[in-house]
């Protein structure tokens, strides 16, 4: 009798660790706040990337791994040319940045476009059109 009280208290104790640990159980950590210097770095990388004709994807092989995400890059535009303005501002752990892209659409029509790209540099490097 002593032994089986033993054994269920250690499933008992093996339950509670494991429910403790669950992916959902756990605190969530707060946003690390951005780190503007890097996150400008991130983002001309990113947009240099796509002017030179680099797929989003492309920037996911490098080291370190950036993650890219535009509508207009996917639909294949080009990007000629591009500046980001120097008013950024953080919100959250992310970093919104103003830029003007000179795009050439598929059609081969050039358009210019003002962008907000939201930037994150942890817990990994991204880069995001934010403002459509």
């Amino acid at each position: 009798m002593l032994k089986s009280n033993s054994v269920r208290l250690a499933f008992v104790i093996l339950g509670l660790a494991l429910v403790a640990t669950a992916p959902g159980c756990r605190r969530r950590q707060a946003a690390q706040p951005v780190e503007a210097d890097r996150a400008r770095e991130v983002l001309r990388t990113t947009l240099g990337a796509w002017q030179k004709g680099q797929s989003p994807e492309s920037l996911q092989q490098q080291s370190p791994s950036i993650t890219a995400a535009d509508p207009k890059w996917q639909s294949g535009h080009r990007l000629l040319r591009y500046e980001i303005a120097d008013k950024d501002q953080p919100v959250g752990g992310d970093l919104r940045c103003r830029v003007v892209l000179v795009l050439q659409g598929p059609d081969g029509k050039q358009t210019e476009e003002k962008a907000v790209f939201s930037v994150s540099t942890a817990p990994a490097l991204v880069v995001v059109r934010a403002d459509n």
